[in-house]
């Protein structure tokens, strides 16, 4: 992650979207130095609470489980739901909004659905002062879905 994101500095340029094709665990630890630096973040993703435990703060992270279980701080992987979500939160204040799940998805809804769902969220990231980071595992894409995800979203 430190590649992706060192030439952008400590945080990405405001209304920004990039794919970062790295692991997760890179960018928790990036995530963690956003957050000491008093940074509003948001984190999207398939890992359960529990499992995210001395990886993430989520006293400091607002951490959203994508998941059709009910449990606190859940998100179904409705991309209305996701959209309306992210739609509210992006009216108020700026920071950082990571979907880590974009490949689970994929495999919901089908990547034209899910792209044109990018292409929405870029378009309103793009009008705030939020930034979208979208980390995703290359070897999970077909064909060309990767390079049409990464001509939506610079690496």
């Amino acid at each position: 992650m430190a590649e992706a994101l060192s030439g952008m500095g400590l945080l990405p340029e405001s209304g920004s979207c990039h794919l970062i094709e790295e692991d997760l665990n890179s960018v928790f630890v990036w995530l963690d130095r956003v957050n000491t630096s008093g940074y509003h973040s948001m984190l999207i993703t398939r890992l359960p609470p529990r499992r995210l435990l001395g990886i993430v703060d989520l006293n400091t992270v607002e951490t959203l489980w994508l998941t059709e279980r009910e449990s606190p701080n859940a998100i179904s992987p409705s991309l209305e739901r996701l959209a309306s979500k992210l739609r509210d939160r992006i009216e108020e204040k700026s920071g950082i909004v990571i979907i880590d799940g974009l490949e689970h998805l994929i495999s919901q809804h089908g990547f034209p659905a899910v792209l044109t769902f990018l292409r929405a969220m870029i378009d309103d990231f793009s009008a705030s002062g939020w930034r979208l980071l979208i980390p995703v595992e290359p070897k999970a894409f077909k064909g060309t879905e990767l390079s049409r995800l990464r001509r939506e979203s610079p690496v």
